[in-house]
């Protein structure tokens, strides 16, 4: 080292004079290993989750858009309904819709079908719906009583009073005898390495 040259080494940084050497840190092979075995874990349970709701749905895999959606919907497929519920013990349809525009969207939506149906913007025919907005339906024939979140193909997922959470077709004949049309909420969306998500 010649004179008046300074060496040190803290926190692997090596400061020769007033230069600033970064030195690489050891590679953690066995570290570096576990985390890659994770992220192909990761990888294959994520295309074997969309694989199963794009079989369901009558889709391609790359065609379903939301991933974040379509995981909150496999964590909560099955759970039972109940009138007034909003808990994973129990959860009636505009509180699931609600809980997916919160928890996906970032949106605050009414929390009855009836409310949530008067602030969306009209979609006559389900065909021009897209995977998010909202389908609504007159069960008694009279009034807006029932929603569930449209997903692709006439498939829309709902909390059902007989089946708990469940995805459905507007094909089906007790559905379209009561569709009552389907609203938009407007979504600021992104796209991120997690599927789509609003845009903050």
């Amino acid at each position: 080292m010649e004179p008046g040259a300074f060496a040190a080494q803290v926190a692997d940084t090596i400061v020769i004079n007033d230069s600033i050497t970064l030195v690489a840190e050891p590679v953690d092979s066995a570290k570096a290993e576990m985390d890659m075995q994770v992220a192909t874990a990761f990888d294959t349970e994520t295309e074997m989750l969309m694989e199963r709701f794009a079989e369901m749905l009558e889709e391609e895999p790359e065609d379903l858009g939301n991933l974040r959606l379509y995981k909150f919907i496999d964590d909560w497929y099955g759970v039972r309904y109940k009138y007034g519920g909003t808990t994973i013990r129990g959860i009636d349809c505009s509180a699931f819709s609600q809980k997916v525009y919160g928890q996906i969207f970032c949106i605050d939506l009414s929390r009855t079908s009836r409310q949530q149906y008067r602030h969306s913007e009209r979609i006559k025919h389900h065909d021009e719906a897209t995977e998010g907005d909202l389908v609504f339906f007159r069960i008694n024939r009279i009034r807006i009583s029932h929603v569930g979140i449209y997903l692709a193909n006439g498939y829309f997922v709902h909390a059902s009073r007989s089946r708990g959470v469940v995805v459905s077709s507007l094909n089906d004949r007790y559905w379209k005898r009561r569709y009552a049309g389907c609203g938009h909420i407007a979504r600021a969306e992104r796209t991120t390495e997690s599927g789509l998500m609003p845009e903050l």
